[in-house]
């Protein structure tokens, strides 16, 4: 028997016990890496999408010669709403356009008088406007689903139209 070179059956199940316990902790760690990198490309998407609707918004309304924002009362000091749409007259495709929010999302509609709108972002969660009486500064605030941060928005609409008549000038 001292020269066996062979392996016994409790050494081969040994060894498949010990390379078993290795892979299935590696297995373990492997899978927290995969859930952490899907979380974090979730979040990614997210600020992108938020880095969209900033972009989009503050771009049409630099495009726009006239603004005017429905259902605004300026005898508050500070004007809060959770607002549906924005009318704006663009002046690089000289149309009447809209931007809507319409059930968590955000849209634009290039021609008032057309019913066809296009989708900028979903998964809204809330979208609000504040504005200051008497000035043309506006703030829109703007939540995500599935994200803690709230995104800012501060507007000058001074020269846009809206509320000219009672914008005080220095």
């Amino acid at each position: 028997m001292k020269n066996n070179k062979g392996v016994t059956i409790i050494e081969c199940i040994i060894s498949c016990f010990l390379i078993s316990i290795i892979i299935l902790s590696s297995m373990r760690y492997t899978n927290l890496a995969f859930d952490y990198y899907q979380n974090q490309k979730k979040q990614d998407n997210l600020y992108s999408k938020s880095e969209a609707i900033y972009y989009f918004i503050t771009e049409r309304i630099d495009y726009s010669s006239k603004v005017n924002i429905p259902g605004i009362s300026f005898e508050n000091a500070i004007y809060d709403h959770n607002f549906q749409e924005i009318n704006c007259y663009f002046k690089d495709i000289e149309k009447n356009g809209q931007l809507l929010v319409y059930m968590q999302q955000l849209k634009y509609k290039a021609d008032i008088e057309k019913y066809t709108t296009h989708t900028v972002e979903n998964e809204l969660e809330s979208m609000l406007l504040s504005k200051e009486a008497m000035t043309g500064l506006v703030t829109i605030k703007y939540k995500l689903q599935d994200l803690d941060e709230i995104f800012f928005i501060n507007l000058n609409l001074e020269g846009k139209g809206l509320n000219d008549q009672n914008i005080i000038k220095p």
